[in-house]
């Protein structure tokens, strides 16, 4: 078992969740899931409800927390822009709402901080769908320049140099 799946079986057993995780990944198994794939679905639900549950004793107050004056001057950010921010800002501490590119940025943000569920779906999820492929790697490297061709005509006109050199004594 990876660290983070026993982080991740620590903090359920410390819920009181363990036997509940259990069944449910037991249930999605019986719908055709695959283990793996059972096993995380039944974590993020089960975290999911947790964090639903501490958020639903919280008064709207205390979750809204956001003025949206504090982005009225900012320009409408890409999808891109807000999930590279998220990302960057996980575990920076003092990220203030004015730092953010948007409410729904700074918003995502703290929702992703509080529940380690969604932080791994994030993570996992949406995060890994803006890194390149390999393929996408391997082929951004044939347009890069090592200096290969600037070496050569540079040996070529050293070469030219000393043969004129020498012509010259001649």
């Amino acid at each position: 078992m990876s660290e983070r799946e026993n982080a991740i079986r620590k903090q359920i057993q410390d819920l009181g969740k363990w036997q509940a995780f259990i069944d449910r990944r037991e249930a999605l198994q019986a719908q055709g899931k695959g283990r793996k794939e059972a096993w995380e679905q039944a974590a993020i639900e089960i975290l999911a409800g947790q964090e639903n549950e501490t958020s639903a004793e919280k008064n709207d107050d205390d979750f809204c927390s956001i003025d949206v004056s504090e982005f009225a001057d900012k320009p409408t950010p890409t999808a891109r822009k807000i999930v590279e921010w998220v990302f960057e800002n996980i575990r920076v501490k003092n990220v203030t709402p004015d730092m953010a590119p948007s409410p729904g940025a700074y918003s995502l943000l703290l929702d992703i901080r509080n529940n380690p569920g969604l932080r791994t779906e994030f993570i996992y999820k949406v995060w890994a769908k803006l890194l390149p492929t390999r393929a996408e790697i391997e082929s951004s490297r044939k347009f890069e320049d090592d200096g290969r061709s600037q070496i050569q005509i540079l040996d070529r006109i050293e070469r030219a140099k000393r043969e004129a050199e020498a012509d010259s004594v001649l």
